[in-house]
């Protein structure tokens, strides 16, 4: 987890420098996070695990060129399982999943000749995911995907509320030699302050 931090500060640092031509902006946004269905897989057999609706918070930093915007961000989610199904029996469990992300995303604004600017979005980082299940932790990091898209509304010629879709899918989390898939979508509200 430390050298999967390294990496992203490095990422993050090389995007300053390289963002010499374009407009600074800073980001915050929050709000729902909405995990699928879960597939658990180890030596007993498959088992389905569903989430509550959890939270989230991201904080970016990033550059506009024009129509195009790219940026650093770091994250954080989190949800209660809800209940496990084996075998069509399904009963409630007692556990949390939690995971920050670190993500480089790439947008495009279209532009309406109004305060309202229609975006779609992708990036690529990584996922470190802590699950706990009856007082027994674990965790794992890997590779993570989003798409989405949004819409901006300008306040001002600094300040751009927003609101964003954004489907996260990662590689398959290892807990103890189990398999545990993880995704979902994450509903954010949030403001940007243009330097």
């Amino acid at each position: 987890m430390k050298k999967m931090l390294q990496t992203s500060l490095f990422a993050l640092a090389a995007l300053t420098i390289s963002a010499t031509a374009g407009s600074p902006y800073l980001g915050l946004s929050g709000g729902l996070t909405l995990l699928s269905e879960s597939d658990v897989s180890d030596s007993t057999g498959d088992i389905k695990l569903s989430y509550d609706t959890g939270y989230n918070i991201e904080g970016a930093f990033g550059y506009t060129f024009g129509a195009w915007r790219a940026e650093a961000a770091l994250g954080w989610l989190e949800s209660d399982m809800d209940q496990a199904t084996f075998m069509g029996v399904s009963v409630p469990i007692d556990g949390s999943i939690s995971a920050w992300t670190a993500m480089l995303n790439g947008y495009y604004d279209i532009n309406t000749d109004s305060a309202f600017t229609p975006f779609v979005l992708a990036g690529i980082g990584f996922v470190g995911a802590e699950g706990e299940l009856s007082g027994a932790t674990e965790d794992d990091s890997v590779l993570g995907m989003q798409l989405g898209a949004g819409i901006g509304y300008t306040v001002s010629s600094n300040v751009i509320i927003d609101l964003k879709y954004k489907y996260l899918f990662a590689q398959d989390l290892t807990f103890d030699g189990t398999d545990i898939s993880v995704g979902g979508s994450l509903i954010q509200i949030g403001a940007r302050y243009n330097f």
